[in-house]
């Protein structure tokens, strides 16, 4: 649509707006760059640059056809902007000094008034690809192009709001051309200006651009018969005119910090670039070389940022917790900041923490290793700060030593001795230091017994330090400590005894230089004689019943004993006899004893098959009787006889019970028949008797 205005050579040329480019809405200022613009001095349009006082003017472009309308990427690197060169109006991007000049647009329509957007990661533009003036938008590298507008009139020159969430653009879709707004989408399209008269020359309001803190927007209207620029609210209100002469002013460009607008104006014969405050005073020209001079957009300069970090402690123990703290000056939040802790042994870890709302930024970093550390913060910078030189601090951290030692083992031992977290430890690895983190929880056990032969040992005793537990949980305190176990040392004494009673104690482990107490068991018939032991073994007299044996080593005790002059009881005459067989179970149990002593026939015990024959049966000074009946298979009998001087005699004998095959009973049978046979005799005689009379 390139409106039909006629500005002598630069007729065809197309008003440019400036777009916000910061990023963020601080309150801290962004910085002024130089301006770029379009000057027709060396007989076709060019894109130029200069120093915001005009000087240092230096040509980006060269070719046979017109570049127009530049726009600054948003940190001041790139510039987007569009050239005739292909035959038709494309958009290009270049590198601030002209180099890397890349077409991003490629179609046989009219592709036309960049801007970036403030991230730096889209450009909106205008193009008549579909038959009229419509807003479109793609990605900075040229691909994903979007349509915005869909009016029935024209819509063009788009400018980004600094925030990025608004564009604003003007549209013909009501008769005449008034600023609109719409979402970076396309949604909510909103008329801001409204100019009484249908005159489409003299009523137009074109060339918006937003002020870096997105309250305000600077436009060019032709509502007083000349072009002059304007001021308006962010939502329209309250539009205020800015310049009044009776030439044309148009083509607005905000100066990043806020403070200045930079406009073109033909009042001096010829269009060149002036710059005045934003209440429209001090308007000052800045260009004055041959040719025009218009469509200024100025640079956006990242700004100096300060960094700084302080650490909450030089020095911790290990497995405590550091805090490093700093700040962005000027303060600016939602920024990345990358701390990189460094250990001993050169690992990093990389953190990234924001920036808070006044540009403090904070974080807790626990080391896992003892030594000399670093920490390392940096930021990179963005669209509209520039990165701060990075800043190192070193702090130390103290491992807190806990050490595992054993006393009273001999040093040739070699055996495990201690498990700490589940892993074993020889006898010959201790002391063993561990640096742990503080207030970190660790198992350990000292084992015992630890067997150094048959004949010693070593057990645990007690824990000191730490803990006084053979086994536990321990919880690890700042500095150094210890855990240091006690054994002691075990010999093996046997005790052992000729006849006539027992040792007293019985064999095991004694404990070194301990006393132990002999006192023997004596059996009846016989007499403590004396004790004897081995050479590593001490005894305070031998000839004692009751006396202390110190052990100084292993060895072996013996109680010896002699027999009196009394002998227990015999016991001879069993009946049935050991190992016999019988054919019936109508048995009489019997046995005779005899001893020098006179034997206490009360005290006389007689078992039968494991039962004691509490009555029935008849004991004397000389024997025993009983009579039973037993059922066929083998049977015990088991005696015992005490002497009334306490002598003890036991005897038992087994005996089988195995009746005739058959189950016959021969016994019965001879009976019967003896029987049958004096019956017969006595029927004989009878009947001779008779027989006679």
């Amino acid at each position: 649509m390139e409106r039909n205005l006629s500005y002598k050579l630069l007729a065809i040329l197309i008003a440019i707006i400036t777009c916000s480019l910061l990023l963020q809405t601080e309150a801290s200022a962004a910085i002024n760059g130089g301006i770029a613009f379009v000057s027709s001095r060396d007989s076709n349009a060019e894109i130029y640059v200069m120093n915001v006082d005009g000087s240092g003017q230096k040509r980006l472009t060269n070719n046979n056809e017109n570049d127009l309308y530049p726009n600054w990427y948003p940190d001041g690197t790139r510039i987007v902007f569009t050239s005739e060169r292909d035959g038709n109006s494309e958009i290009y991007v270049m590198n601030s000094d002209g180099s890397g000049q890349v077409r991003l647009t490629n179609n046989n329509a009219i592709d036309s008034y960049p801007c970036w957007s403030p991230d730096g990661a889209k450009i909106v533009f205008m193009s008549v690809r579909d038959g009229d003036w419509e807003i479109y938008v793609m990605n900075s590298d040229g691909s994903s192009q979007t349509r915005l507008t869909r009016s029935p009139g024209d819509d063009a020159y788009p400018a980004w709001s600094s925030d990025g969430k608004k564009i604003a653009f003007s549209s013909q879709r009501d008769g005449n051309w008034e600023v609109y707004t719409m979402n970076a989408d396309g949604s909510a399209q909103t008329r801001l200006t409204k100019t009484d008269s249908s005159d489409f020359v003299d009523d137009m309001d074109l060339y918006s651009s937003w002020s870096p803190d997105g309250t305000k927007i600077a436009f060019s209207s032709h509502r007083d018969g000349n072009w002059e620029i304007y001021l308006m609210n962010a939502d329209g209100s309250e539009p205020t005119r800015l310049t009044n002469n009776s030439y044309d002013d148009e083509w607005p460009s905000w100066s990043p910090d806020g403070t200045k607008i930079a406009f073109q104006s033909n009042r001096n014969g010829t269009s060149d670039i002036y710059i005045m405050n934003i209440d429209g005073s001090s308007e000052t020209k800045i260009t004055s070389l041959s040719g025009n001079n218009v469509e200024p957009n100025w640079q956006s300069l990242p700004e100096p940022t300060t960094l700084s970090i302080e650490l909450s402690t030089a020095q911790l123990n290990l497995g405590s917790d550091i805090t490093v703290t700093g700040n962005i000056s000027p303060p600016i939040s939602g920024r990345t900041v990358i701390l990189s802790y460094t250990s001993p042994k050169g690992t990093k870890v990389n953190k990234l923490v924001l920036t808070s709302q006044d540009g403090i930024f904070s974080d807790t970093y626990t080391p896992d290793t003892a030594g000399m550390w670093m920490v390392n913060a940096s930021w990179a910078g963005d669209m509209k700060y520039l990165g701060s030189t990075s800043i190192t601090l070193s702090f130390k951290v103290i491992p807190s030593l806990v050490t595992f030692q054993k006393a009273n083992i001999d040093s040739i031992l070699s055996a495990s001795i201690l498990t700490v977290d589940g892993k074993s430890y020889l006898t010959g690895e201790l002391p063993k230091t561990f640096s742990w983190a503080l207030m970190s929880k660790h198992t350990f056990s000292w084992l015992s017994p630890l067997v150094a032969s048959e004949e010693k040992r070593y057990i645990w005793s007690s824990t000191s330090g730490l803990s006084t537990r053979q086994l536990g949980e321990i919880l690890v305190p700042a500095g150094n400590s210890s855990v240091a176990a006690n054994y002691i040392t075990q010999y093996h004494i046997t005790f052992q005894q000729s006849s006539g009673g027992t040792a007293n104690p019985k064999s095991g482990w004694y404990n070194a230089s301990s006393i132990v107490n002999l006192s023997p068991t004596i059996k009846s018939g016989y007499k403590f004689s004396n004790w004897t032991i081995t050479s590593l073994l001490s005894i305070e007299n031998s000839t004692s019943t009751n006396t202390n044996l110190t052990v100084n080593g292993p060895g072996t005790v013996t109680v010896n004993f002699k027999q009196t002059d009394f002998t227990p009881p015999t016991i001879a005459d069993m009946n049935p006899a050991n190992n016999s067989t019988i054919t019936t179970g109508s048995v009489t149990l019997s046995a005779s004893y005899s001893d020098d002593a006179a034997i206490d026939s009360s005290s006389v015990v007689l078992k039968v098959d494991g039962t004691v024959i509490t009555a029935g049966f008849t004991a004397t000074s000389i024997g025993v009787q009983y009579s039973i009946n037993l059922p066929e298979g083998t049977h015990k009998v088991e005696l015992m006889v005490k002497d009334t001087l306490g002598n003890i005699q036991t005897s038992s004998w087994i005996f089988r019970v195995q009746f005739p095959p058959n189950g016959i009973n021969y016994e019965y049978i001879i009976a019967l028949a003896t029987a049958l046979a004096i019956l017969v005799f006595i029927v004989i005689l009878l009947f001779r008797r008779k027989k006679e009379e």
